[in-house]
């Protein structure tokens, strides 16, 4: 299965604009649509549970499309679970092997910060795509939180987005 990490930052690599989490407030409209592209373009997301939280309210979780959250207390969202989004503690492994026997085909991870760090850390994720917007905002989430061994990765794609300057890199995992 193939697993692509989405993600929002700023020059500084900030996932999120100090403790605020999400990016709705200062990431563009281009990178909201590459963004909204990229869910569609995808049979199953992953998430984690701060990332689930900020993101509840703009869910609309079908049948259709396997949302997965990740957290050590499933049972804290029992009342959330509906067909289209479960709550999970499980190994980034067995989170693949579940949605693959289900019948899913690309994985689309969309944070946050530790989430991203298992799936990298487990030798999982085969490309990242990251809009960079020129912002500096010196406080806030990384894009992954310390990683277990360091992740070599081949540019494939720099796209500039707007006159602003922001700018789509996707990047390919160098698999070691």
């Amino acid at each position: 299965m193939k697993v692509t990490v989405a993600m929002v930052t700023s020059l500084d690599g900030k996932t999120t604009k100090g403790n605020k989490p999400g990016a709705r407030s200062w990431a563009s409209p281009e990178d909201q649509a590459i963004f909204q592209s990229q869910i569609a373009a995808h049979d199953c997301l992953v998430m984690g549970s701060t990332t689930y939280e900020e993101a509840r309210p703009f869910m609309k979780p079908s049948a259709d499309k396997l949302r997965i959250v990740l957290t050590r207390t499933p049972e804290k969202f029992a009342e959330d679970v509906q067909p289209g989004l479960m709550f999970s503690s499980d190994s980034p492994q067995e989170i693949i092997k579940q949605a693959a026997n289900d019948g899913h085909q690309s994985l689309l991870l969309v944070g946050g910060a530790t989430t991203n760090a298992r799936f990298f850390d487990a030798g999982l994720v085969d490309e990242i795509l990251v809009t960079v917007e020129p912002l500096l905002f010196g406080d806030g989430m990384p894009l992954v939180t310390a990683l277990q061994k360091t992740i070599q990765l081949q540019l494939a794609e720099c796209t500039r987005l707007n006159d602003q300057g922001t700018l789509l890199l996707r990047y390919i995992i160098q698999k070691t």
